[in-house]
């Protein structure tokens, strides 16, 4: 369920009694921005995501060119990958063989037909012909969400299994080839600025909506409306936020900069509390000591 706006008018205006309806409803989406962002307290788990892999193909062939293709005989490529998808390789080819075309490769905007690959301009191949057995993983599962903007991904489960999140630099220093290095199952996973997910290894066996994906949400720039709970749970505390914010503004008319610290500061003082509320959840259960 989700509360407009415009719910918070009237507490608002007891403390900035002139301020026009559209600035009160945007200083309170901002506000409900930084409070979602900061407490990581909208946590939903987003729609089950399918693995993608191509198994033990023996039909797959690397053709170098420009641009560079994957062929097949008989595997359709429409059901598996889409257009810009990030794919890697793993076959029967020795390691130190350097036609051994592991990627990871990004696919053209325009690379997926029936039994064709065509990977983008600035990606290389060696060719090499069919009857190896060729595994190809979709290597990256971008994440979206319709109501919010994903701020962290709080849990991840492959197959059922919670796997543990990895910075790039760490997996850098401690996993080579972390990229490109496939098995049945992860151990890791690591997301990017973009919301890009990899699992690392990266999967060599496909399971329909086997990656289930936690996580912190914040409302839109766009929003009209927010999250229910924001509003009875919290009310006090955003209209606190969204005062600040207005009193703030110089150009105002209403513009009280030592009333503008105060409520910053009970603000602020409360989001730490939701903070909390974050890390241990609503149930009466207490963790090292910190009071909920």
């Amino acid at each position: 369920m989700a509360e407009e706006l415009k719910e918070w008018r009237k507490e608002v205006a007891k403390f900035v009694p002139s301020v026009p309806p559209e600035e009160c409803d945007y200083a309170v989406l901002t506000t409900c921005i930084d409070f979602c962002g900061f407490t990581k307290l909208w946590k939903v788990r987003l729609t089950p995501i399918d693995i993608v892999v191509i198994e033990a193909a023996t039909d797959i062939a690397f053709v170098s060119g420009s641009p560079c293709t994957i062929t097949s005989t008989s595997t359709d490529f429409t059901a598996y990958f889409s257009a810009a998808d990030i794919i890697v390789t793993d076959h029967q080819t020795s390691e130190d063989d350097e036609s051994d075309n592991t990627g990871p490769f990004i696919i053209a905007t325009d690379g997926v037909a029936a039994n064709t690959i065509t990977l983008d301009s600035g990606e290389a191949l060696v060719s090499e012909t069919a009857g190896d057995s060729t595994y190809i993983s979709k290597a990256v599962y971008p994440l979206t969400s319709t109501d919010g903007d994903i701020v962290e991904v709080t849990k991840c489960k492959f197959d059922g299994e919670t796997i543990d999140p990895k910075g790039e630099e760490w997996l850098d220093d401690n996993i080579p080839n972390w990229q490109t290095n496939m098995a049945s199952a992860p151990t890791y996973f690591t997301v990017d600025q973009n919301r890009n997910l990899r699992l690392i290894p990266v999967p060599s066996v496909d399971i329909a909506k086997g990656l289930r994906v936690w996580v912190a949400l914040r409302p839109l720039r766009t929003a009209t409306s927010v999250e229910d709970f924001l509003f009875t749970d919290w009310m006090d505390t955003i209209r606190d936020g969204a005062t600040a914010y207005l009193l703030s503004q110089t150009s105002k008319p209403w513009r009280d900069f030592k009333a503008s610290n105060y409520y910053r500061k009970r603000y602020e003082n409360s989001r730490y509390v939701a903070l909390r509320r974050g890390r241990h959840g609503y149930s009466q259960a207490r963790n090292n000591g910190l009071k909920a």
